[in-house]
């Protein structure tokens, strides 16, 4: 992960970021618990959440991501009126559907905001590697263990959705609760056919220059796009 490999007491492979948001929905909340979302975040999650049984919190964001100020208002807002928080959760890179990148200094804010509230942060890392231009700041998982952040990846935007495979990075303690489970108790693992055909890609280098191609792909679409939007609108139209 970013140049260096985890502890393995850290590292979890999940069935997709789905399956992980709905393994933690089991372990840290309970029916009627809010959690904390960015107003717009990706829909699907929500369902996650919906089925859970939480309530959802919209927190607005902007150009920049989540605004921090605004989540710790709604966190306290909802602590004192008797509401468990469960978690926040974000979207802090490329944002799906808004694709704003949380700024580094609102990244350092909503770290220390878990660690002085004892809230968890469930970080969605799902686009973190698609940048075009520049890499995005590091994750908020990076500011250490003292924020409670559980990072989530997937392999399903990188190579191909129907792997559904992907990885949880959080505390030790946290990652044997979920891998003690039941649910992987009794099936073993998750996707054991996906993870081995990963594991031999990864050990053969293709990844990195998959990715790096993809990226490419991605920039001259993106490119492609403005250009035409930049050709065709009418003017006083922008197309940022």
């Amino acid at each position: 992960i970013e140049g260096a490999a985890p502890p393995h007491n850290q590292l979890m492979i999940t069935g997709g970021i789905s399956g992980a948001l709905d393994m933690l929905c089991a372990q840290l909340s309970r029916p009627g618990d809010a959690v904390l979302v960015e107003a717009p975040t990706y829909h699907l999650a929500l369902r996650v959440f919906r089925d859970r049984g939480l309530q959802i919190v919209a927190v607005p964001g902007d150009a920049d991501g989540m605004q921090v100020d605004a989540a710790a208002a709604t966190l306290r807002r909802l602590r004192a009126a008797g509401v468990r928080v469960a978690f926040l959760y974000v979207v802090a890179s490329f944002g799906n559907p808004s694709g704003a990148l949380l700024a580094p200094e609102r990244r350092a804010a909503l770290a220390a905001l878990s660690r002085d509230e004892g809230l968890w942060l469930l970080e969605d890392d799902a686009y973190g590697e698609l940048w075009h231009d520049e890499p995005p700041p590091a994750a908020l998982f990076s500011h250490g263990p003292a924020a409670r952040v559980v990072r989530l990846g997937s392999y399903a935007k990188l190579l191909a959705p129907g792997l559904r495979l992907g990885w949880m990075l959080a505390a030790p303690a946290l990652v044997a609760r979920c891998s003690d489970a039941g649910v992987l108790d009794s099936g073993g693992g998750v996707n054991h056919v996906s993870a081995m055909i990963l594991a031999q890609l990864l050990e053969s280098g293709f990844l990195d220059g998959h990715v790096a191609g993809l990226r490419d792909t991605l920039r001259a679409r993106r490119d492609a796009l403005l250009a035409a939007l930049a050709r065709e609108l009418p003017a006083g139209c922008s197309s940022s």
